[in-house]
């Protein structure tokens, strides 16, 4: 992964889980794993988006799980 691109896929993938989280509610809301791999996703299109991004800095982001 270069050293470049961590930061924009860890900013991107997070947002979306964290989005309605509120561990100071009643019952607390926690975060979503279960969107996971749609997160990623996300993540992964918007890297592909920037101009002359080359295969190599997004071809080692996959999701393994459920």
């Amino acid at each position: 992964m270069n050293d470049l691109d961590g930061p924009k896929i860890t900013d991107t993938f997070y947002k979306p889980l964290f989005q309605n989280c509120d561990p100071t509610a009643n019952p607390p809301v926690v975060l979503d794993l279960t969107e996971a791999a749609r997160a990623l996703h996300l993540a992964v299109t918007k890297l592909r988006e920037e101009p002359d991004i080359p295969f190599m800095c997004w071809v080692p982001f996959v999701h393994y799980g459920l």
